[in-house]
């Protein structure tokens, strides 16, 4: 009578992983999709002045030494950029008066800090 116990017990152990197995299996074949937390892109507003640093071509393609950094920091930062075309001195002002967030070749002066932020990295360096 003991045997046939543990006989019974050991298959509905062999039953039950079995079962599990089956489920396992089952499971691994059914996409699971992974829900991310929507997070909001933030948008900068971003100076482009024609100079050699930063390039439209004829069909408006956007390029050059700054627009290239910018693209990393954008990579870097998730950030998405909306591009804002005029002058050297009218993006300057823009840039004082909060109408823009970011503009390149921007020399750090103490009298500019006064009046906006500079990044703690230098974009390049100028004598």
């Amino acid at each position: 009578m003991k045997n046939s116990k543990c006989d019974i017990r050991q298959m509905k152990t062999k039953i039950t992983v079995r079962v599990l197995c089956f489920f396992l299996i089952l499971l691994s074949f059914c996409p699971i999709t992974a829900m991310a937390a929507e997070t909001e892109q933030k948008t900068v507003r971003v100076g482009f002045y024609p100079c050699p640093f930063n390039i439209k071509d004829e069909n408006g393609h956007l390029s050059g030494y700054a627009y290239d950094y910018q693209q990393d920091l954008a990579a870097y930062t998730g950030w998405k950029y909306e591009y804002v075309e005029a002058s050297w001195p009218e993006l300057m002002q823009m840039l004082k008066d909060g109408e823009i967030d970011l503009m390149s070749d921007v020399s750090y002066t103490q009298e500019r800090e006064t009046e906006m932020m500079f990044s703690s990295y230098p974009m390049g360096t100028e004598s």
